[in-house]
């Protein structure tokens, strides 16, 4: 719920988060129980009680033989949930949030060892929130899962209420067992221009619509620990925005929420994120206003709102977050004016913590009092639990309480006609640690709405988010699910793939149109006769793996990447066995190399780890000669390696460069040296259509030119060896010279000698040499990057930082012009040319 700045009459509102959760601190046991109780085993002794003699005393216990425990069935949650979250934990071990430690000079506060025992002396309420948490998630879920258009919010309130009370474990129905657990406050449902402070009394025959904006406010307590929290739905996609500003908005203030954090401050923080949104409804865009008259706040024990609030506006209030505030952080957004009035049926009713009821001489007034005190004391209330209670004829008797001052009523809280209006809110703890939970179900629910489509032409975004998630991952992985990755995960994977690609599997499976089979089917696609059992074994680790997709027991669907893999003109199966002919092997054999050669950098194309590996003693290039499957895997890793970087004419102007070409005479445009496949110089062809034919050159060795097919006469091949003795490059006088991951498989010796080989016949102030290659960072180098430069390491080369580029560069005679990068973190393009 929320309340208002210190200005206003009204002290509490409700509010709320779609997918918060409760927001608690752990002490140092892993599940808020002290270390000793944590450790206890009850069962280990079996300490049967004793039994009273017939004289009163009591009989010596017996020593009976301990019976092995039996291994009893965890129960599951039903939909929808009835089971008593006590009973799912039996241990009372209920789940935690996310825990954040302190930073800078408050660092003390998870360090000092006298400071954690007193938080841990005053750590008993944690076990309350926690259940109260998981019941209020529960409940939640349900709801958003539930709750749909043509329902009465009757229905919805008492379908949530009903639901929260079977979890708790207590309905309320008996005098003051609303007060061990139960509901926090009476479910708000608050629709369009309704802000909060509405829940459907008795005759409410309000039906939800598929056009309204809906808040579901819900709070559960567990011996007076209240969780807040609540959520905006919305059935039509107009109001995405809406909802999407207040959630950002709530989520910054979480975010910037903490120990010593001025409220005032943090609600320039909140406005700041919320204004920063535009809402488009039925063609008028709307911008979004923070309820400038609304505000988060502390909740204490059973009372929803304490003295310290988070206003949802810039403010010069001054007042800090303290060590155990309890705060709810919610926001409120609006289409309208940003400010609410209060009109309507009072439905929400609280007693005051400063009532003094001494001169009540109305029954009726003095009968509902009784009730509330017993059952509801300062934990807000509607008229509808006084109904369930069974008291009758009481509203006379309740407003009376409210004109004396001992009951607070809480009318709702409307913006002007018209306008919509969404709220959300996370609840935070600030003790020894501050933590949260709803955060990561947010996230959760986020990551797995995102796929690769949705990035069409943001590729760079694109990447920015795998990086990020790739980060994420590994902070979250522990050191034992590294290890366990490390050493068995990603090897059996590779195995198990390489064994479904030889089989055909994947060939047959795409030749099929692919879609979802059993596993009797997919055997049957393979070109090998593989035991259905035993294929089962091998696709639950490539579901497992997201090569596949699992859609019921011993069924797969295919995804696109299980397409490409059987579709050969990819050529991503062939690529992928570079790991067995030649990653692979190396790799593994890398450390023994190392030890053998004192572990000094290899500098010597002729003495490599490679060249040691294998038992042909030959060099990469001279395997892949020798062997027309070795070259397979290489060239084909390199076309599929090729086709997913960013075109180098896209981050490279290649337009400037023919501006200032002259290919009158025939003489050559871009050279391509180590060009493979063509792959680059098609490009070039396919940005500028209006090139001569032939004056686009790939050069390579002969067995690789002689298997290209070009699919266009502006490309010419030439078949040259850059290392056979007495030959100098055969293409002479090119405007530019281009190598794409050409140098980084030489040392810098080697390097140099090519470079210096293509100076000799390039022209002084009109050749360029081009090198498209890994630029590494000072620091900060990707996953990429790094494995590139370890990878070429163990054929004795490596790549290159500017630092040592430069030095190649001028060691060959060059001089270093300018670095394009490709604005992806991979490669960039050198410029360099004759001094």
């Amino acid at each position: 719920m929320t309340v208002n700045p210190p200005a206003e009459e009204l002290q509490i509102s409700g509010a709320g988060s779609n997918g918060a959760d409760i927001l608690v601190p752990a002490p140092d046991a892993a599940n808020g129980i002290p270390k000793e109780a944590e450790d206890s085993d009850d069962d280990a002794d079996e300490d049967y009680p004793a039994v009273a003699a017939e004289d009163g005393a009591p009989k010596k216990k017996k020593n009976r033989k301990r019976k092995p425990k039996k291994k009893t069935k965890q129960k599951v949650q039903t939909d929808p949930p009835s089971i008593p979250i006590s009973q799912l934990f039996p241990n009372n071990t209920y789940p935690k949030g996310e825990e954040v430690e302190y930073q800078d000079e408050n660092r003390y506060r998870t360090t000092d060892e006298e400071k954690r025992h007193l938080d841990k002396l005053n750590s008993d309420f944690l076990s309350d929130y926690r259940q109260a948490a998981e019941a209020h998630r529960q409940v939640r879920q349900w709801a958003q899962r539930s709750i749909k258009p043509g329902q009465t919010l009757l229905e919805i309130a008492n379908g949530i209420e009903d639901t929260a009370r079977r979890l708790v474990g207590h309905d309320g129905l008996t005098e003051g067992d609303s007060l061990i657990a139960g509901m926090g406050f009476p479910t708000g449902l608050n629709i369009d221009n309704i802000v909060a402070h509405y829940s459907p009394n008795a005759t409410c025959k309000t039906v939800l619509g598929q056009n309204n904006v809906l808040k579901v406010d819900i709070g559960i307590h567990v011996g007076g620990r209240i969780v807040d929290s609540a959520f905006t739905m919305a059935f039509d996609p107009m109001y995405d925005n809406l909802l999407a500003a207040v959630k950002d908005a709530t989520n910054t203030g979480v975010r910037e929420a903490g120990i010593d954090v001025r409220v005032g401050e943090l609600g320039g923080y909140i406005q700041e994120a919320m204004e920063s949104y535009e809402c488009e409804i039925n063609g008028t865009v709307h911008p979004i206003k923070a309820i400038r008259n609304l505000c988060g706040h502390t909740i204490l024990p059973y009372s929803i709102h304490g003295s310290k609030n988070v206003p949802l506006i810039k403010t010069n209030d001054m007042t800090k977050m303290e060590e155990g505030d309890v705060f709810a952080i919610e926001t409120f957004g609006s289409t309208g004016s940003g400010r609410y009035v209060e009109a309507g049926e009072v439905s929400h009713y609280a007693l005051r913590r400063d009532a003094h009821p001494a001169n009540l001489t109305l029954s009726s007034a003095r009968s509902v009092l009784g009730a509330i005190k017993k059952n509801f004391s300062t934990i807000p209330f509607c008229r509808r639990y006084l109904d369930r209670i069974g008291q009758e004829k009481y509203l006379f008797g309740l407003n009376h309480l409210v004109k004396a001052g001992i009951v607070e009523d809480y009318p709702p809280l409307v913006e002007k006609q018209g306008t919509y209006t969404a709220q959300f809110e996370h609840l935070i703890l600030t003790p020894t640690i501050r933590t949260m939970a709803g955060i990561a179900e947010q996230l959760i629910e986020k990551l797995n709405a995102v796929e690769a489509g949705i990035f069409e032409g943001q590729d760079a975004t694109r990447q920015q988010l795998a990086l990020a998630a790739r980060k994420l991952f590994h902070k979250l992985e522990t050191k034992e699910e590294k290890t366990m990755r490390l050493a068995i995960e990603e090897p059996i994977m590779f195995s198990v793939l390489q064994n479904l690609i030889d089989i055909g599997l994947f060939e047959g499976w795409a030749a099929a149109g692919g879609g979802e089979k059993d596993v009797n089917e997919l055997a049957k696609l393979s070109k090998k006769d593989m035991e259905p059992e035993l294929l089962c074994h091998q696709l639950r680790l490539m579901a497992a793996n997201h090569i596949i997709q699992e859609t019921a027991n011993d069924r797969y669907a295919s995804t696109p990447y299980s397409i490409a893999i059987g579709d050969k003109s990819t050529q991503v199966a062939s690529g992928l066995r570079i790991r067995t002919d030649h990653v692979a092997p190396c790799a593994m054999h890398w450390p023994d190399f190392l030890a053998k050669t004192n572990y000094r950098k290899p500098l010597d194309d002729k003495a490599s780890c490679y060249i040691d590996t294998f038992p042909e003693k030959k060099s990469f290039f001279e395997r892949c000669s020798a062997n027309p499957v070795h070259q397979e895997s290489f060239s084909s890793f390199m076309d599929v390696w090729a086709k997913g970087k960013r075109p180098w004419p896209e981050f490279y102007d290649t337009q400037a460069l023919l501006d200032g070409a002259d290919l009158s005479d025939g003489s050559p445009f871009v050279v391509d040296v180590g060009g493979h496949h063509g792959i680059d110089l098609m490009r070039v062809a396919e940005k500028h259509p209006d090139l001569p034919d032939g004056s686009l050159v790939l050069e390579d060795l002969p067995e690789v030119v002689g298997s290209v097919k070009l699919t266009t006469s502006k490309i010419r091949t030439v078949a040259h060896d850059l290392f056979e003795e007495g030959v100098e490059q055969p293409v002479k006088g090119a405007r530019a010279y281009f190598m794409h991951a050409v140098l980084h498989d030489w040392s810098d010796k080697t390097s140099v000698k090519i470079l210096k080989q293509i100076g000799a016949v390039m022209k002084r102030g009109y050749s360029k040499v081009l090198i498209n290659d890994i630029v590494i960072p000072s620091e900060g180098a990707s996953c990429y990057q790094a494995a590139m430069d370890c990878l070429v390491l163990q054929a004795s080369a490596n790549e290159r930082t500017e630092a040592v580029w430069s030095k190649v560069i001028k060691d060959a005679g060059l001089k270093l012009v300018k670095y394009y990068p490709d604005g992806r973190g991979y490669e960039s393009v050198i410029e360099a040319e004759l001094p």
